[in-house]
């Protein structure tokens, strides 16, 4: 018999493995990524996924235009009264204009995300670490093959 396992557990993988997800997808090649909203740019560890929707609007929750990086403080506290929600809006616009309107709209039609749907996201995010992490481990093996063959090459050109 398969282990059920808690709508709540789920979102808590989920979450995390999204953040992460977006946060990587968005960095640069030395793994820094900028703030959508202030502009600051600060290595993964220490920027958040911000959403410009909430959170508890489920059906946005993982929804990649809703989701970029965010300066901790911008996420955290940033937020009320300092229109950093209306920075994030034109931030978004920038990416696609109407996006900000559309998220919005989106948000009022309300809807709800279905534990199978959760394991999906899961499982799938799980595959896409996988896969990026065997990918990195073939690049490095590959560059460690090349310098040790340029080494050896130019220790017979030197002959």
């Amino acid at each position: 018999m398969a282990k059920t396992v808690k709508k709540k557990t789920l979102i808590k993988a989920c979450d995390a493995l999204f953040s992460k997800y977006i946060l990587h997808k968005n960095a640069d090649r030395d793994g820094y990524v900028t703030c959508i909203t202030c502009g600051k740019r600060a290595p993964i560890a220490q920027m958040d996924a911000g959403h410009f929707i909430g959170r508890r609007i489920q059906v946005l929750r993982y929804d990649e235009r809703n989701v970029h990086p965010q300066c901790r403080y911008c996420n955290r506290f940033g937020l009320y009264g300092r229109g950093e929600q209306y920075l994030f809006s034109k931030a978004l616009d920038g990416i696609e204009p109407g996006r900000a309107e559309d998220l919005m709209r989106r948000a009022h039609q309300g809807g709800t995300v279905t534990a199978e749907y959760l394991k999906h996201l899961r499982d799938e995010l799980k595959l896409y670490w996988k896969e990026l992490e065997q990918r990195q481990i073939m690049e490095q093996r590959q560059g460690a093959d090349d310098s040790g063959a340029e080494h050896s090459t130019q220790g017979t050109a030197a002959d």
